[in-house]
């Protein structure tokens, strides 16, 4: 997946790298509009998640993949970033020796592709978990082979994604029934 510029007629180069803009608590929506006043653009990941609202009830809500956390695009030659440390909002930007530090390509990629998966709404990213991973399916009756639940038995209930490695959710059989436990794939066999 490429990277989508964030602003017009942008393309990532060598000059124009990611970097991390950490605001005070809470403050995100406050930082986002000064730093737009400057003419800086800057990008939050959102996801959508379902939460409690009152007597039983439950609706979809979008909140930040990362709290306290944007992302801009800037050449550190050429664009006035210093500009960002006097907004409203902005506590500081990820350091590394005194001047802001870059993230790589990658990594940005793979945040785009959390944040693309996880701004889908709950039912729908639900569908969209794998059926299977390597030899094993949901549903699969397994053994925990290492870690503190080595040796207890369990199924397979969901695969996830989380911070590039697979995880598995699986209902161990203990403490007098299902108790839900997110492990490595590679912590777990076939029974």
């Amino acid at each position: 997946m490429t990277e989508a510029p964030l602003q017009p007629g942008l393309e990532p180069s060598e000059a124009y790298r990611w970097y991390v803009i950490m605001t005070k608590g809470r403050q995100e929506s406050l930082a986002v509009a000064q730093l737009l006043e400057k003419g800086i653009l800057t990008w939050q990941p959102m996801i959508n998640v379902r939460e409690a609202h009152g007597r039983g009830r439950s609706r979809d809500a979008l909140r930040p993949l990362f709290p306290g956390i944007l992302f801009t695009m800037l050449d550190l030659e050429r664009d006035p970033w210093h500009l960002i440390f006097n907004c409203p909002g902005v506590d500081r930007m990820l350091p590394r020796g005194g001047r802001p530090l870059p993230l790589g390509h990658s990594e940005v990629a793979f945040i785009q592709r959390a944040a693309e998966f996880y701004a889908l709404p709950p039912a729908v990213q639900r569908r969209r978990q794998p059926e299977r991973v390597g030899l094993f399916k949901i549903g699969d009756l397994i053994r925990i082979s290492e870690g503190p639940f080595s040796a207890f038995n369990g199924r397979i209930a969901e695969f996830r994604l989380l911070s590039g490695e697979e995880r598995v959710r699986v209902l161990l059989d203990c403490f007098g029934g299902k108790t839900p436990v997110e492990l490595p794939v590679s912590a777990v066999e076939h029974n």
